[in-house]
């Protein structure tokens, strides 16, 4: 099941779940899932493009408690958080999607990734990795990295180039990469190769993750948060109005 945030579907999924429809898909025509927060909700509803990529794709998780919040008080009471690390992890130690594909951040992070996931995740292999060019135009799919990825054969492709650019991106390019599930998953990337820091659990659980992360990269962040996050709650209370007398207990 899935509910409409702000005009973006967001599915009702845990980890468990999550894992085995991507190992599904990988085995059968592919796709592409959206990790969603407030900044790509917010977003999507300025960006036709954005929006019609996360309405496009095989599911999108809540990737912060605002949007779980928010699919509780519409009735979802079994809604939980799913965001990108956690995906990763799982993913990465599951039997059913044991070859991986990484596209994204730089040559650094990625070299530091593919050697954290090695000591983590025995089992697993990256099967290659692209990280494209730095430029603030979408990059292209090249044919070289498509022949790659059709040989390799991964089960996943793991996108981190941030939104809405990962979004866009999957969209576009997510049938010449098929059967493998392609999952945009911004700083995961970061995360794990230990570059920089998640924030604790605490403040993940409250909500507050978007406050931790202000205070780590304030130049960059100042702005989204500014733009989107006052812009969320007064459209998502809005839409609660709406929508709460027609709620019966879904889930």
């Amino acid at each position: 099941p899935s509910h409409n945030l702000l005009g973006v579907p967001i599915s009702v999924v845990d980890l468990s779940l999550a894992k085995r429809l991507v190992a599904a898909a990988s085995q059968q025509s592919g796709g592409y899932v959206g990790v969603c927060n407030v900044h790509s909700v917010v977003s999507a509803g300025r960006d036709h493009e954005l929006n019609q990529a996360l309405a496009g794709s095989l599911f999108n998780t809540a990737d912060g408690m605002p949007l779980v919040w928010a699919l509780r008080l519409l009735g979802y009471r079994s809604a939980v958080r799913v965001y990108g690390q956690a995906l990763m992890e799982s993913l990465f130690s599951s039997l059913e999607t044991r070859r991986h594909y990484l596209i994204g951040s730089t040559e650094t992070v990625q070299e530091q990734l593919v050697r954290n996931l090695g000591w983590q995740f025995p089992e697993a292999q990256v099967v290659g990795r692209w990280v494209p060019p730095f430029s603030g135009e979408l990059p292209e799919l090249p044919d070289r990295v498509r022949m790659e990825v059709s040989s390799a054969r991964p089960h996943v492709v793991w996108v981190g180039l941030g939104c809405p650019r990962q979004e866009k991106w999957m969209a576009r390019h997510w049938r010449a990469l098929a059967p493998a599930v392609l999952i945009g998953v911004g700083a995961a990337f970061d995360f794990l190769a230990g570059t920089r820091h998640p924030a604790p659990g605490w403040m993940r659980r409250a909500g507050l993750e978007w406050l931790f992360r202000l205070g780590s990269e304030p130049r960059r962040l100042a702005w989204r948060y500014l733009s989107t996050n006052p812009v969320y709650v007064c459209r998502m209370a809005a839409q609660l109005v709406r929508e709460r007398p027609r709620v019966r207990g879904r889930l």
